[in-house]
């Protein structure tokens, strides 16, 4: 038998639904791929949780801790012997804020940042999006996953904003997505609004203010 410390992690549904409402995904697959690639590059299973979670529960009395980050409660996976199977996912109380938006990018960085309703209606507006929030919010998210950073200064071509730094994302950081510091529990960047540069179509900038 194998040391519990070594199995593999199965992120459930319910883990992966928990996760994607903590920390802003558009999807349940979406954050199951954050979930994974963190487990990886950064977790360890164990019985003992730092202060910030202590005293969550588990039902094996085993978690998988990504420190500053999420703790995942595990059981045993019933569909294969020595696996886990995450229940749920727990961020850390503010512990987002602590992650520098320049060093990241992709789903990482994406984790940090809380849509306003302002910046999804601007990309409804300007791409075209599907008329229910959420799912123009997942489909704005499938645009910029693959490419966006953060960046001091916003591209050339998208006039003035104030922010605290911005997105942008897309061939000729097409995306433009100004961010402030916000309120929000565990995603502590505030994306305000949506700018989209459209050579192609308008000869120029469309521009979500």
């Amino acid at each position: 038998m194998t040391d519990p410390l070594d199995w593999p992690i199965v992120v459930t549904d319910r883990c992966a639904d928990a996760c994607a409402d903590a920390f802003g995904f558009g999807d349940r697959e979406r954050a199951r791929d954050w979930l994974t690639d963190a487990i990886a590059d950064r977790g360890e299973v164990t019985e003992t949780l730092p202060g910030p979670v202590r005293g969550r529960r588990s039902p094996s009395g085993y978690f998988l801790l990504v420190p500053g980050s999420f703790v995942l409660p595990l059981a045993p996976y019933r569909r294969a012997p020595e696996h886990w199977a995450a229940t749920n996912c727990v961020p850390f109380p503010r512990s987002r804020s602590r992650e520098d938006p320049l060093t990241l990018r992709g789903n990482a960085l994406l984790s940090l940042v809380h849509f306003l309703p302002h910046a999804v209606e601007r990309f409804q507006e300007r791409a075209g999006a599907d008329p229910d929030p959420a799912v123009a919010l997942a489909q704005l998210l499938d645009r910029i996953s693959p490419t966006v950073r953060a960046t001091r200064r916003s591209p050339s071509w998208s006039g003035t904003r104030d922010a605290d730094f911005y997105l942008v994302a897309g061939p000729g950081d097409e995306y433009c997505l100004p961010c402030r510091v916000g309120a929000h529990e565990t995603r502590p960047y505030d994306v305000i609004t949506c700018i989209i540069r459209d050579d192609s179509r308008t000869g120029g900038v469309r521009k979500g203010s």
